[in-house]
């Protein structure tokens, strides 16, 4: 049995813009790929839902978040007859049950035309099989979905090439275009191939316009096409497909996709339940389906990539389709760790879009989107700068980048930091004309924080200290009377309307039981300003055990993360959503492990499946993912930027991680029962583990990291300070 067949790539699926249990899709596609293939069931931005019985094709799909919205889409749908190019009229019922929906392959049955579609991926195209069962004219037509679009038919090549510029998002660059090539491997119907335009049909092969369609008819009823894409040139789009696909056949091309992610999956072998398997498998096939490769390879071997922000063809790769504030947290941790080539490259990618359009991104689809606060790149060049990954000219850019977006007020507001002046001068973002401002200020002081780690690195030392200095800003906002990260206007006044269960406002998707926290780098700084680390831990145990009381606050309606926390019994902590991360460690990273321990073991085996519904609440571009990936395995990179893993509880009895470095870490869980909920002993290569953290450094030495598990925790008080992980306070990086 391979890994592939424990992956479901519907997890996630069965959701709704109320509830989420994943807003995922359905992805076939190559890890990292260019290009997704996905079932379209429904005309909405959550395109799939599982239990529907219509399609309205297969969608070329860059979606990255139903809240983004997708960009150089188009939909294929083979039919017999007549062209049908209206959505509702030319839907076709399938068998769920029958089709197969896999990373590798999509093998689905049009019923109503009597028409077998497969598709294999590569990473800028797809091998497309077509059997027809001879009630009428076989046909593969291609919509554009309302945008403009352009469709040409050769005859004599037997090719279909053209361009569409779907884009919903992203700067709406001016000269976006998805081109492609399509060919066949048999003879066009000429007077059955039709164009579609203004609702109007007939017989042609050019068409363009907004929402023009095309159907090329085929004169025998199994055909092989070949299928690639460009964001350069329709020439470009020849070079990829030649390049990936050439003449090789459906099944050959189908075997490397199955390699590339039995390769992928096959970096970690596990020991223990099947059902979790399937759990752990299908969340690491949703690990690699983002970031989107953005660049191709040229036909004399250079590599470039379309700029969203120049509206040109540039040097270098690029990679986008991404949130940072939701990813930097756990996934660029976890490539460091299985996939550091590809982490370097992507880096590589994102310093090449400050080096276009002079800012580093926030959240990319496939141009800047400008959304969520804060600037969450800087932990990831901060990681990949303490862990070697990111070096050379790229890393003096990634410093100089990251010092910009701390210090200039941006032109246009999606780029940098919102209200970074006033940040600057007061210490912290005041809530008048700008929400989210707890949000803010604690991801910029987390920002310069990481700042100064890069700048270390280089050995820029004067530069380091002025923003560990400003890491500490975070102070600003934590009101002693009330013990809560709290908005303030411009005068330094507090928020006189505070109210500790309310979302929004001063809160990005949360209220203050969640954003309180957010002190990822002086964990222990903030565990001063409440009293001490034995307060803190108490709160960290109410906020466990309490009610899931929310009020709507600054939101006009229950947002669907307020239901999501309200379903399960965790308390206030959100596990729903990206602010509530790192809360469940909060406990082991102020020295009392036993409440991480057992929530981290109730929450990996009830919040989390295979199915359909497997997510607690938005995946979010694989940050869920890895999120339950590194629960299970044990450990958790609670502060993104220091080189530093959080110890918990794996879940798994045995887990091989085969590293990027060519060794291999084995976590081993003795005794592990689902009734045992702690961690009694920890040992690494048979050494006592007594510290409540590993470095990245330690990791990759590879070994064996044994947990024996307990039912009842193990007695004694808090852990020392020196056996803690990293706080800039207690640092000499901190102040003195």
């Amino acid at each position: 049995m391979g890994k592939l067949d424990y992956v479901n790539i519907k997890q996630g699926t069965d959701t709704s813009t109320e509830f989420s249990t994943g807003n995922t899709l359905p992805y076939t596609m190559l890890p990292f790929g260019m290009n997704a293939f996905a079932p379209m069931t429904d005309e909405i931005s959550c395109y799939f839902q599982p239990r529907s019985r219509r399609l309205f094709g297969i969608r070329l799909t860059h979606q990255p978040s139903p809240w983004i919205g997708d960009y150089g889409q188009m939909l294929f749908m083979p039919q017999t007859g007549g062209f049908n190019s209206n959505p509702t009229a030319r839907a076709a019922s399938y068998r769920p049950r029958e089709a197969v929906l896999r990373p590798d392959y999509i093998k689905v049955e049009f019923l109503r035309y009597g028409a077998q579609f497969e598709l294999t991926p590569t990473e800028r195209g797809a091998a497309i099989r077509l059997n027809f069962d001879g009630r009428g004219t076989p046909r593969l037509s291609v919509f554009s979905m309302d945008f403009p679009a352009e469709f040409h038919i050769d005859l004599e090549k037997r090719e279909l090439t053209g361009f569409t510029r779907a884009l919903r998002h992203g700067g709406n660059p001016e000269k976006f275009a998805e081109y492609f090539v399509m060919r066949f491997d048999c003879p066009l119907d000429e007077k059955e191939t039709q164009i579609q335009y203004f609702d109007k049909t007939e017989t042609g092969t050019d068409v363009e316009g907004k929402g023009v369609n095309i159907s090329a008819a085929f004169t025998k009823n199994e055909v092989y096409a070949t299928f690639a894409t460009s964001y350069v040139s329709v020439e470009q789009a020849r070079v990829n497909l030649e390049r990936e696909i050439g003449e090789k056949s459906f099944d050959e091309v189908r075997a490397e996709a199955i390699r590339a992610w039995e390769d992928c999956l096959g970096k970690v072998e596990l020991t223990g339940d099947e059902e979790m398997k399937k759990t752990f498998y299908t969340c690491l096939y949703r690990a690699h389906t983002f970031p989107h490769k953005f660049y191709e390879i040229t036909a004399d071997g250079r590599t470039v990539h379309y700029s969203p922000a120049l509206c040109e063809v540039r040097d270098g790769v690029s990679y986008v389709d991404n949130g940072f504030w939701d990813t930097g947290r756990t996934c660029y941790s976890f490539y460091s760790l299985l996939c550091p080539e590809d982490l370097e490259e992507m880096v590589e990618g994102f310093v090449n879009i400050y080096r276009d359009s002079g800012w580093l991104p926030k959240w990319l689809g496939p141009g800047e989107i400008g959304a969520m606060p804060g600037t969450f790149i800087d932990c990831i060049l901060a990681d990949c700068a303490v862990k070697g990954i990111l070096k050379g000219k790229t890393l003096e850019d990634a410093l100089e980048a990251m010092i910009h977006h701390a210090e200039v007020k941006p032109g246009i507001p999606m780029y940098g930091r919102a209200g970074i002046e006033d940040f600057k001068e007061k210490g912290y973002v005041p809530y008048e004309g700008f929400g989210e401002s707890v949000n803010h200020t604690l991801d910029y002081a987390f920002g310069d924080f990481c700042i100064g780690q890069v700048a270390t690195v280089l050995g820029k030392d004067d530069v380091a200290k002025k923003y560990y200095q400003r890491a500490f800003y975070y102070r600003n906002l934590y009101n002693q009377e009330k013990g809560f990260m709290i908005g303030r206007d411009r005068d330094g006044n507090w928020r006189e309307d505070f109210d500790e269960f309310a979302w929004g406002r001063d809160y990005c998707e949360a209220g203050a039981w969640q954003g309180t926290w957010a002190v990822f780098h002086d964990i222990l700084g903030l565990a001063d300003l409440m009293g001490g680390r034995e307060i803190m831990a108490r709160r960290v145990d109410q906020l466990h055990s309490m009610k899931p009381i929310f009020k709507t606050g600054g939101y006009w309606h229950e947002i669907h993360e307020m239901s999501e926390m309200a379903a399960v019994d965790f308390g206030q902590c959100a596990i729903c959503n990206q602010p509530s991360f790192h809360i469940p460690y909060l406990s082991a990273a102020i020295g009392k492990p036993a409440t991480t321990q057992q929530v981290i073991r109730r929450m990996t085996a009830e919040l989390f499946s295979a199915k359909d519904d497997g997510f607690p609440g938005d995946e979010d571009n694989g940050s869920m993912s890895c999120w339950y990936l590194f629960s299970a395995l044990g450990f958790y990179p609670f502060c993104v930027g220091t080189g530093e893993y959080v110890l918990g509880a794996p879940r798994f009895d045995r887990a091989e991680v085969k590293l990027g470095n060519g060794r291999t870490l084995t976590v081993v869980a003795e005794n592990n029962a689902m009734e045992n909920l702690y961690v009694s002993s920890i040992t690494l290569d048979g050494a006592p583990v007594d510290a409540a953290y590993l470095t990245h450094e330690r990791l990759l030495e590879g070994g064996t990291l044994t947990f024996t598990l307990a039912p009842a925790p193990r007695e004694g008080g808090l852990l020392p300070e020196e056996k803690l992980p990293f706080s800039l306070s207690r640092s000499a990086k901190g102040e003195k």
